[in-house]
């Protein structure tokens, strides 16, 4: 075999994949991330790595198209330095996997710090379809409805809902565990209400406690090449991050007599709750200050900001938007199919943006033009910026980079007692799940600050 062969190159590229992800295994091990000398000797493993490919590129032109730059993601270094297990002789499994961003799959596996793997669900996939169904015998999943569940918790009456009334378990405090599957459902809703998912946040279908994930913490520097030169290491950083579920409480209030008499009660309650789950979810994703909920965009990290002046100013254009449109091109994320995420005030104050010479509406740049604009009562506009006490803020970039882990599992409680609920004759719904924020590329998102 010779280095024209391309399956003898196969296999050398497969010893350098398998060098890498034995350094990468021993830092896990050993509970760290990977020392600046590591990160040089991957840097340098996955330049040759690189190299490798083209050059079978160019003896196999069958093989598939290659994206093995320098300035890997987090997604791909995960996949390549854990699936190097497969038969060199044929062409790399790995070869076509996308440098940044979403591939075409709909459902685009991940892998964890300790090589499992595992579903990012982009906006598009539902999250029940990762549950495995898990029902006494005789129930369909289609035959539940979650409205119907609810409302035969609240009223104790399961007339018309035996199957809800079989799927559901009652724990000793008068909660009740929902199936997993109606679980899904009502996360599903919730997603198609809130925005920060309709910007593009992905979902992480958690079955246990805390995950760790691999990422890239500094990309390296990549550098002109001479032939046969000595390569300069520019040393990435890897670690992990870990989701860690934080437990999110949503709560409404419904009337007895409403819930009794109704015909669409059961779609009144699912859509009340997904909508208060939906806004709970946003503000964490937002604007979660740590402890207690999750770490929101807004406190994460790495994220840019833009500070409209000392105490605040009043958006009077879209320069701000176009700004922070620049910030993400140039910290190197995509110039499209980026999201603005504003309060309800802004998006009245954007809608009426006049053309101060000519009278008419003005004109947005393109750049703000091809975001997807979305607004949210998540986002308050009662908040102190210097001297202002009217303060708010917006959100703009790759949402995609936003990385939601969600446990299956949800529990509904209701009570006739709690609160006010017996003198109103009201009944209290609470629903509570858990879930965590992470961010891939937190530069790719940036924060206006100071909006009045």
């Amino acid at each position: 075999m010779t280095d024209k062969d391309p399956n003898e190159l196969r296999r050398k590229r497969v010893g350098l994949l398998e060098e890498c992800r034995q350094l990468i295994d021993t830092a896990e091990s050993d509970k760290r991330n990977l020392t600046s000398e590591e990160n040089g000797r991957v840097a340098v493993i996955m330049d040759k790595a690189d190299r490798l490919a083209h050059a079978i590129k160019e003896l196999d032109p069958t093989s598939k198209p290659l994206h093995l730059s320098s300035s890997r993601s987090l997604k791909e270094m995960q996949i390549q330095l854990k699936d190097t297990d497969h038969d060199p002789m044929k062409p790399d499994p790995n070869e076509g996997l996308s440098v940044r961003g979403n591939t075409t799959s709909s459902a685009t596996p991940w892998k964890t710090a300790d090589g499992k793997e595992l579903r990012v669900l982009q906006p598009k996939d539902r999250f029940v379809d990762s549950v495995q169904p898990s029902l006494p015998d005789g129930i369909q999943a289609g035959d539940l409805s979650f409205g119907r569940m609810v409302r035969g918790i609240v009223t104790g009456n399961w007339r018309g809902c035996e199957a809800e009334q079989r799927a559901v378990t009652k724990g000793g405090s008068g909660d009740f565990l929902v199936p997993e599957i109606l679980s899904g459902m009502m996360i599903d809703l919730a997603r198609d209400r809130s925005v920060c998912f309709k910007a593009g946040a992905q979902v992480i279908p958690m079955n246990s406690g805390d995950l760790k994930i691999v990422k890239v913490l500094t990309d390296p520097t990549p550098e002109w090449h001479a032939e046969l030169a000595d390569i300069t290491e520019s040393a990435p950083t890897f670690g992990a991050v870990t989701l860690r579920p934080r437990t999110l409480v949503a709560l409404c209030r419904a009337s007895v007599e409403l819930l009794e008499d109704s015909s669409n009660a059961s779609n009144l309650i699912e859509r009340t709750l997904s909508g208060a789950l939906a806004e709970q979810l946003d503000a964490a994703i937002l604007r979660g200050a740590g402890g207690l909920a999750p770490l929101g965009i807004k406190n994460q990290p790495g994220v840019q900001h833009t500070d409209l002046g000392t105490n605040g100013a009043a958006l009077t254009s879209y320069a701000a938007f176009s700004a922070a449109w620049a910030k993400v091109i140039a910290a190197g994320g995509p110039a499209d199919n980026l999201s603005m995420i504003i309060s309800a005030r802004e998006a009245g104050t954007l809608d009426g943006f006049i053309n101060v010479v000519t009278g008419d509406p003005l004109v947005m740049p393109p750049s703000v033009q091809k975001m997807k604009q979305l607004f949210t009562t998540a986002i308050p506009h009662d908040q102190t910026w210097g001297t202002a006490s009217t303060a708010s803020e917006a959100y703009v970039g790759d949402f995609s980079q936003v990385l939601v882990g969600m446990r299956t599992s949800l529990t509904i409680e209701a009570s006739r007692q709690a609160g006010t609920a017996f003198t109103t004759l009201s009944v209290l719904i609470r629903a509570y799940l858990r879930a965590d924020v992470v961010l891939a590329h937190e530069n790719w998102l940036v924060v206006l600050d100071g909006i009045i």
